[in-house]
């Protein structure tokens, strides 16, 4: 399992103020920084570059080319990301050293109808089926809409809004992708199963990952 959660802590490095278990890392750390018109995703790479913090993230739900400039001096993470997404509908939470962002939920009544598909909430949580362990930022996205998904919390929890007719695509590498549809559930438990064959092909390469066909040089070979 600790395997599987490094390799996709490489590859998936790639909420507003709501920050809870702060640890004491994330407390006693302090970073300073003095950015102009640079992406969100250039700052959230440096944070991670300067510190032993780890940003979880849906791609498409988070702006991140979006151009910020910050000038914070020797400030705890809180305040450097209360700036950064000032202002936008982006929280955060923070668990010792992980960081999760995603989107605010508007209440169901502050966004417009239709009458064929009415909206609900539907949360749930994704685990792995042989440990039961909680799965951190499993990327869970809305079937034939692209763009609409998020990522399970640190505890492996989510929340997404859905109609009757709904299905859900839960990927996270190194388990193979489930395609779910939710009906009228309301809460809804996930066991995800690891896929040894993806394993077998996926090799650490420094910052990143790739398949053994595509990498030469010295390499380690992470083996289940």
């Amino acid at each position: 399992m600790a395997r599987i959660l490094f390799l996709f802590s490489v590859c998936f490095l790639s909420l507003h103020s709501y920050a809870a278990n702060i640890g004491a890392y994330a407390q006693e750390k302090n970073l300073t920084i003095e950015t102009r018109n640079k992406t969100v995703k250039e700052v959230l790479d440096y944070i991670e570059k300067n510190s032993e913090f780890i940003f979880f993230y849906y791609n498409k739900a988070i702006d991140t080319k979006r151009i910020v400039s910050l000038s914070v001096k020797d400030q705890p993470i809180t305040v450097i990301l209360d700036q950064l997404f000032k202002n936008t509908d982006v929280r955060y939470e923070i668990k010792d050293r992980q960081i999760s962002l995603k989107r605010e939920e508007l209440p169901t009544q502050q966004r417009p109808q239709d009458s064929k598909q009415q909206k609900r909430k539907l949360v749930g949580t994704v685990t792995d089926a042989f440990s039961s362990d909680p799965l951190v930022g499993v990327s869970i996205s809305v079937k034939d809409s692209p763009g609409t998904g998020t990522i399970t919390d640190l505890d492996g929890k989510f929340s997404i809004e859905v109609s009757n007719n709904t299905e859900l695509t839960f990927s996270y590498i190194g388990y193979k992708q489930q395609v779910l549809s939710v009906g009228d559930l309301g809460v809804l438990k996930v066991k995800m199963q690891s896929d040894n064959e993806v394993l077998d092909e996926v090799v650490v390469v420094g910052a990143g990952t790739q398949k053994k066909v595509s990498v030469t040089g010295a390499i380690s070979t992470v083996k289940v």
